[in-house]
């Protein structure tokens, strides 16, 4: 069995950058969900052009792109968690 030797505050640093990443994909998963919910219900209420619909279109179309860019955020996190990890393994010599 391969033991590394991990700091307490590289220990803190991954368990951040893995809640983080988490709560990102949470909250990307909250705004797609209800984009495809509103998405829907407008498509279903067929063609029209009062401001509300418009109101509705441009907020789903905001949460849209706010999952996206949570979504890409949250996978940056995950790999600067990897890359840490990575580097703890690369510089700890086993003999």
């Amino acid at each position: 069995m391969k033991a590394y030797t991990v700091t307490e505050d590289q220990l803190n640093s991954l368990g951040a950058l893995q809640l983080s990443a988490t709560f990102c994909f949470s909250l990307a998963s909250i705004l797609a969900t209800f984009w495809i919910g509103v998405r829907q219900d407008v498509a279903f209420n067929g063609p029209s052009n009062d401001a509300g619909r418009q109101w509705w279109e441009g907020l789903a179309t905001g949460a849209g792109f706010g999952a996206l860019l949570l979504l890409i955020l949250g996978g940056i996190l995950m790999w600067r968690g990897r890359t840490t990890v990575s580097k703890i393994k690369r510089d700890t010599i086993h003999d």
